[in-house]
Formats: structure tokens, C-alpha cells, sequence
């Protein structure tokens, strides 16, 4: 019985409180971006490990999941969210578009290549071009934010 009173008072507050834990303030934020003339409007997460940066102009790039932004693209192109899983194969479909390969790292992978593309990007009013690098798995598990923004 002294074992069950304490696990069962760590159960309820793993219960009840966790789940009310929340992100810190400001770390997710709506954002806006408009790939020629489309435009769609999703969640960012900030997230001050995110270190991706174009490696030609060092500009800090957005890493979106393929499946969030499909709309932005031409439905005749038929794209899915598993053509980004072979990013240079992807490339010849989207030409159009000027894409560019950013290469990174993650906990796990020592190194991988994600297509990215210019977008216009609206965040807290403010526009800017920025590249948008699309990655074939969802971001985060709970479908809270569908982008991740670095420390910036």
C-alpha cells in the first residue's frame, strides 16, 4: 500500500497536468506563405536548435512538411507527399519553380539533401523571400505546427 499511494499520485499529475503544459510563449506562431499567387496559411514552430541555413547565401531557411504546402503547387503536377522523398528525382518535375537542394543534418541522420523552393513568407506582418525546404514526414506528432523556424 506504500508503494500505490505515491504511483498512484504520480499517475493523476502525469494526467491531469501534463497535457496543460504548453509551448513557451511566442515559440508558435501563424505564418502566411504564397508560392505564385497561392497562398495558405499554417502554424510554425520556433525552434532555437534549427540551424538550416542556405549554404550559398547563409539566409536562414523554413522547413515545411511536403504534405502541409501540396496546395501551393499546380494540381496538374500530381505531386504527393512521398515524391519528396527523393528530392533529386523531384527536381525535373518542379524546374519551374527554380528548386534548389539544401543539405542538413538531424539527430539520427548524419546527412540528407531537402528540395526547397523561394517563397514569400508573412510572419507577424512582416514579408520577406525566403526558401522553404520540404521534408516527406510530418514535423510534429501532434499536428500542432506543419513548419519549423530557426532561433531567429
Amino acid at each position: 500500500f506504500s508503494l500505490l499511494l505515491p504511483a498512484l499520485s504520480v499517475s493523476l499529475a502525469c494526467r491531469f497536468l501534463l497535457p496543460k503544459l504548453n509551448h513557451a510563449p511566442d515559440s508558435v506562431l501563424p505564418l502566411e506563405i504564397e508560392l505564385r499567387g497561392n497562398k495558405i496559411s499554417l502554424t510554425a514552430l520556433r525552434d532555437s536548435g534549427n540551424t538550416l541555413t542556405d549554404p550559398i547565401t547563409g539566409a536562414p531557411v523554413l522547413t515545411a512538411y511536403a504534405g502541409a504546402v501540396l496546395p501551393l503547387f499546380p494540381k496538374e503536377l500530381d505531386l504527393k507527399t512521398t515524391d519528396f522523398r527523393s528530392p533529386i528525382a523531384l527536381m525535373e518535375r518542379l524546374r519551374a519553380f527554380s528548386p534548389r537542394l539544401i543539405p542538413y543534418r538531424a539527430v539520427g541522420i548524419s546527412n540528407g539533401l531537402l528540395l526547397s523552393i523561394n517563397c514569400r513568407v508573412t510572419i507577424n506582418n512582416r514579408t520577406s523571400s525566403m526558401p522553404l525546404a520540404l521534408t516527406p514526414t510530418p514535423l510534429s506528432d501532434g499536428g500542432a505546427y506543419d513548419v519549423l523556424i530557426g532561433g531567429m
